[in-house]
């Protein structure tokens, strides 16, 4: 009941903010689709559509401490029927992620507020293959398979990087974030385990509306 009540006095306490996060395309998500190197499906993390170049983000301010959540989802299905034999596949992916900030001087409208942020995100995937036209073992192999698309878009990712928010209105800002970005994913067999990871850098542009008390 203590942490409870805690937990309320701090939110109460909070400023609350929330706003959207724009990443422009850049020759390099260009090049990523030229190569195919994309999942096939369309909600695999570097598709563009569970991180897509607009999206939303929520928080709130804790003193100099910030929270900040955002979400991404994507869900693809196909199914086909002919001659009473119906299949369908799906693949899906959910994407949590949060980020901790800590303002590097005092909050205050009058100038740049600039922080550091550090964040964790991962994908959870979901994928099937079902039809009244297999056969036992067909079901379980296309089970098998759609295992393997479960953990292909599966992985987890952590972020490093510093923004910077500047007040163009009481409650309105516009900023800009820098990050280096980490990302992996495992795919397990009964023979072999192979692992991608990716370290980048990500740019974006904010802009956020808060309606807490003026710092």
């Amino acid at each position: 009941m203590i942490l409870l009540a805690a937990w309320i006095v701090s939110a109460a306490a909070a400023d609350g903010f929330a706003g959207l996060s724009w990443t422009p395309l850049s020759r390099a998500d260009l090049v990523w689709v030229a190569d195919d190197r994309t999942t096939g499906t369309g909600v695999g993390e570097f598709d563009g559509t569970t991180r897509p170049s607009l999206q939303p983000f929520g928080g709130a301010w804790f003193d100099r401490v910030g929270l900040v959540a955002s979400i991404g989802v994507a869900r693809l299905t196909a199914s086909t029927t002919a001659d009473g034999v119906r299949r369908q596949r799906h693949w899906g992916v959910i994407r949590p992620g949060v980020d901790l900030r800590v303002a590097l001087v005092e909050r205050t409208i009058a100038k740049p507020i600039p922080w550091a942020v550090v964040g964790v995100a991962g994908s959870v995937p979901s994928a099937r293959d079902v039809s009244n036209g297999f056969t036992d073992a067909e079901q379980t192999e296309a089970d098998r398979a759609a295992q393997a698309e479960r953990v292909r878009l599966g992985g987890i990712g952590a972020r490093l990087g510093a923004g910077l928010d500047y007040a163009l209105l009481p409650h309105l800002s516009l900023g800009a974030e820098l990050s280096l970005e980490w990302y992996t994913s495992t795919l397990r067999t009964a023979d072999a385990v192979s692992a991608s990871t990716w370290l980048g850098s990500r740019g974006s542009l904010l802009l956020t509306f808060d309606w807490g008390t003026d710092p």
